[in-house]
């Protein structure tokens, strides 16, 4: 897993729905001390799947990337 890489490896898209374990809170803990780019979902998760096992649901649907105001009114 990887945040928004150059040259994707799928064309799959995480939407930052996570659910953690009560056990995986030292992880999260450790995590954001150490800087692991918790400003977006995706960097944190890549630093967490790193430590641990992470599984993925295929949702059904699409999901559109929404950056900015002007970017959501593009889709609209």
């Amino acid at each position: 897993m990887s945040e928004k890489p150059k040259g994707p490896k799928s064309n799959w898209a995480i939407p930052p729905f996570y659910i953690f374990k009560k056990e995986c809170l030292k992880d999260i803990k450790a995590g954001i001390e150490s800087g692991c780019k918790t400003d977006a979902p995706g960097g944190f998760i890549e630093w967490f799947s790193k430590r641990n096992d992470v599984y993925a649901y295929l949702m059904p649907g699409k999901r559109i990337d929404i950056g900015n105001l002007e970017d959501y009114y593009k889709i609209k």
